[in-house]
């Protein structure tokens, strides 16, 4: 089988604690990543393989959505936007009283 796009939430890469490209790097790949910020845990990595021309579309990556990373593919058929994020579910509320 031959993976074209991966995507991996939770890479836990942050500003906060320092891993390196290599560390987290595929052979064969370009990769792009979201490291959290201000906090641990959490981050994002898009692997593309390298037989696609790719790049970062920092655009979308750097709008109001919390977490998510996007870059476009140029494929033998055109140009492909690919784009993903996490979003934490809100926290579930207690509560008071009789159910």
């Amino acid at each position: 089988m031959h993976w074209c796009i991966i995507g991996v939430v939770e890479t836990h890469a942050s500003d906060t604690n320092t891993i390196n490209d290599a560390e987290i790097s595929l052979d064969g790949f370009n990769m792009y990543r979201l490291d959290r910020k201000g906090k641990s845990g959490g981050g994002l990595a898009l692997y593309v393989n390298s037989k696609w021309k790719s790049s970062l579309c920092n655009v979308l990556t750097e709008s109001d959505f919390s977490e998510s990373l996007w870059c476009t593919i140029s494929t033998g058929y055109g140009i492909l936007l690919v784009g993903f994020g996490f979003v934490l579910p809100p926290a579930i509320q207690p509560t008071t009283g009789n159910c």
